[in-house]
């Protein structure tokens, strides 16, 4: 088996979390790893007239060490509508926002029942607008970390706003 690099799911990630998952030979976003909650997995940081902001994408855990591919987003407000006003308000005046609004805005007025379709999603938009064509590949089990491994799931964290840059980087 092929050494891997192992990576969070994230919501509209850091340009950090991009660079290393392109950098990679093997990226796999790891869906079996416990959710950890303040964390770029449903969070996001946007630059707004007035700042920085923090989206959050309201979720439900199931249980205590609920796996991020069983994660729930609660629709109960339209938060989804709201971070699209939010990223709206903030790039619309961006040079290039008015040739990927028509195909981002979609992803965020669709109903998501799960964090993992709603990110994959919006990744997968993301990586076509801009002609990444790196495909996103998911565990299919929690991914031990080990030697052979190089483990980036923590590395990018929103939480304390750092990015923890490890020794083989």
């Amino acid at each position: 088996m092929a050494a891997q690099d192992i990576y969070s799911i994230t919501y509209l990630p850091p340009i950090s979390w991009v660079s290393s998952f392109l950098k990679s030979e093997n990226p796999v976003i790891d869906i079996y790893e416990h959710y950890i909650k303040q964390t770029y997995r449903n969070r996001t940081d946007i630059y707004s007239p007035n700042g920085k902001q923090t989206l959050s994408i309201p979720v439900i855990k199931k249980y205590h060490h609920t796996k991020v591919k069983d994660i729930e987003i609660s629709n109960v407000e339209p938060w989804s509508s709201i971070h699209w006003k939010a990223i709206r308000a903030a790039y619309n005046n961006s040079p290039f926002f008015i040739y990927y609004e028509d195909e981002l805005s979609p992803v965020f007025h669709k109903t998501h029942s799960s964090l993992l379709t709603f990110v994959k999603e919006l990744l997968e938009t993301i990586f076509e607008l801009i002609g990444i064509e790196k495909e996103l590949i998911f565990s299919d089990h929690y991914i031990e970390k080990d030697d052979l491994n190089r483990d980036f799931r923590n590395f990018f964290n929103q939480k304390n706003n750092t990015v923890s840059v490890p020794k083989y980087i």
